[in-house]
């Protein structure tokens, strides 16, 4: 999903949405470019990027002009938000006393998420950095602050990367919560320090490391990119798809996606 403009006319206002600045969490990543008005000039300015973040002094500073706005289009990505708040409950539930099973685990995660995958069962890796954020939480300040500021472009595939690889491991069965969350801050901090992926020495950074090639390939997660690996995740998450396709669970179209109102930031 591209986003480019860095100024928008007067005439764009009904198709943003609007957002108190009030409401933005520091260091939530954003889904699209975040805009001002500008009153004097009469128009919007990007102040953020999308998967960029505010801190706490971009907040206060920001917060004279009380509103944010966003394009409406962030629909097709708000629902990963809110399929990754409903993942994070069934997880939690998993964690009580008497817990289900895995299977069924398994099969409300896929119910939960099977929208999400598309028409044409595949998830892009800015989609899967916005469903693990919500998930898993944002990521250490300090961490996120060094990546942009030291190492721009290692920050974002940090970001894309263990996105991936959190929204993979949930469809594989990786039902644990902490260990998710630990996972994608380790991916992220190896990845903006150099880490390139090429000698996985564990079943998840060979996941990692395969992903890291699709991504390379220009490749969306899914039942295409799978058919290129031969490992044994590919194979798992492959049948999980085709079971997907068969349920008809996804929608015939994107555009059935709506808006509901909120923002999880």
């Amino acid at each position: 999903m591209l986003f480019e403009a860095k100024k928008l006319e007067l005439d764009s206002a009904e198709d943003l949405y609007q957002c108190r600045v009030s409401s933005v969490k520091p260091f939530a990543l954003m889904l699209s470019p975040v805009y001002v008005f500008m009153k004097r000039n009469q128009k919007f300015v990007s102040v953020k990027a999308p998967l960029d973040f505010f801190t706490p002094d971009e907040l206060s500073s920001l917060g004279r002009y009380e509103e944010f706005f966003l394009p409406k289009i962030i629909s097709e990505v708000s629902c990963f938000q809110t399929s990754a708040r409903v993942v994070r409950g069934i997880l939690k539930m998993s964690r009580k006393s008497f817990p289900p099973s895995p299977f069924e685990v398994s099969n409300e995660i896929i119910k939960v998420t099977g929208a999400s995958w598309g028409r044409d069962l595949r998830v892009s890796s800015f989609c899967a950095a916005i469903f693990a954020d919500e998930l898993c939480g944002h990521l250490e300040s300090a961490e996120l602050l060094l990546g942009r500021e030291s190492a721009v472009v290692k920050h974002d595939l940090g970001l894309l990367l263990s996105g991936m690889l959190i929204f993979t491991l949930v469809h594989l069965g990786w039902h644990d919560l902490e260990v998710l969350k630990k996972m994608r801050a380790e991916v992220y901090s190896r990845t903006i320090r150099g880490e390139e992926w090429s000698s996985p020495s564990s079943q998840w950074e060979m996941v990692t490391s395969d992903l890291l090639r699709m991504m390379d390939l220009r490749l969306d997660l899914g039942l295409r990119a799978l058919r290129e690996f031969s490992s044994q995740w590919s194979f798992e998450l492959g049948g999980r798809l085709k079971r997907l396709q068969e349920s008809g669970r996804t929608y015939n179209e994107r555009g059935e996606d709506r808006f509901e109102g909120g923002f999880s930031w």
